[in-house]
């Protein structure tokens, strides 16, 4: 049976006879499985103080740095500085184990800042988008994300920085930004390049936590062909849009993917794929009814209702996050 693909982490209201709870996000920092391209700003303006710090305090020891593991929980890093140019420092291929990563880290740090003061991250945002691109048809079901450590905002005759982003984030590609100095304008400057709630400032003294955060909630995703209506970063307001477009009138009554066969309750799966039994720990649904609504009452509350099969109402189907928890082969 094929449905419509809707809620992934989507939080559903259930009724008193039937009740359940969504699962959390999976934030073992010890499993991330993520593609980082890690960018910083060395010319001779930018404060460095505390940034390698920052960085080594984003990778666990325990952490599976590069590829080749039994778990395939993994997480590449890769390196790029700019000044007025940029420079890879380290590709996705370099680092193979949390110790390169340590002795990049050292070297970095060891390295003195550049002469020029002229600081252009638009080259390095290009150059992250090449790194990325450089793998394609490798880890694709892996989340890529960019973050950006500096103190200064350049100034750009053509291709600002804020507009680069706008490539990687229309690939699903996360930015952060990590103001290391103390400007406010600076901070507002880049808050504009980042990704929502993703602009974070050395000087708050929670960075390395508030990357981290970024990195786990990034890591928490949907496959391909379903659509996210719950983000762990944020909650846009019109995140059910897309579900009430499809209909001149409100919505207010969806398939949830619950069948009974045999009365043993299953989750629907897409053609091809075998049903999956309903978590007997999760209570019992109704069983005066095949099949199960998500139904919007007229008090404003939303319960899993026992319908017929034959009413023509659409499908939303919950399913399981890829996360720390949760490796995804197909993502």
């Amino acid at each position: 049976m094929r449905g419509f693909l809707g809620a992934f982490l989507l939080c559903l209201a259930i009724s008193t006879t039937f009740s359940i709870s969504d699962r959390r996000c999976g934030s073992d920092v010890t499993r991330l499985w993520l593609d980082v391209v890690i960018i910083i700003d060395n010319c001779n303006l930018m404060n460095l103080n505390l940034v390698y710090e920052t960085i080594s305090g984003l990778f666990n020891k325990n952490l599976q740095i590069g590829t080749g593991y039994t778990d395939p929980r993994s997480t590449r890093v890769g390196f790029i500085t700019y000044n007025y140019n940029a420079t890879d420092v380290a590709d996705f291929y370099k680092l193979q184990s949390w110790a390169d990563l340590d002795s990049q880290i050292q070297r970095l740090k060891m390295t003195p800042l550049a002469r020029t003061t002229l600081s252009k991250m638009d080259t390095a945002l290009y150059a992250a988008i090449n790194m990325i691109n450089s793998t394609a048809g490798f880890r694709d079901n892996y989340k890529k994300m960019v973050i950006v450590f500096t103190s200064v905002h350049g100034s750009y005759q053509k291709n600002p920085p804020k507009d680069v982003s706008k490539l990687l984030k229309a690939r699903g590609i996360p930015v952060v930004t990590v103001n290391t100095g103390s400007s406010s304008d600076t901070q507002s400057y880049l808050k504009n390049i980042a990704s929502d709630n993703m602009a974070f400032a050395m000087a708050d003294g929670n960075a390395t936590q508030e990357i981290l955060k970024a990195m786990t909630d990034t890591n928490c995703f949907c496959q391909s062909q379903w659509a996210q209506y719950q983000y762990p970063l944020y909650a846009p307001q019109n995140r059910y849009a897309y579900l009430n477009s499809i209909s001149a009138s409100p919505v207010n009554a969806f398939y949830n993917g619950l069948v009974t066969l045999n009365g043993v309750w299953f989750w629907d799966q897409p053609d091809g794929k075998p049903m999956l039994p309903l978590d007997p720990n999760s209570g019992a649904a109704p069983q005066r009814s095949a099949c199960v609504a998500d139904m919007k009452y007229s008090d404003g509350t939303t319960a899993w209702t026992p319908v017929s099969c034959t009413n023509k109402f659409r499908f939303i189907c919950e399913k399981v996050a890829c996360d720390t928890d949760n490796y995804c082969e197909n993502a």
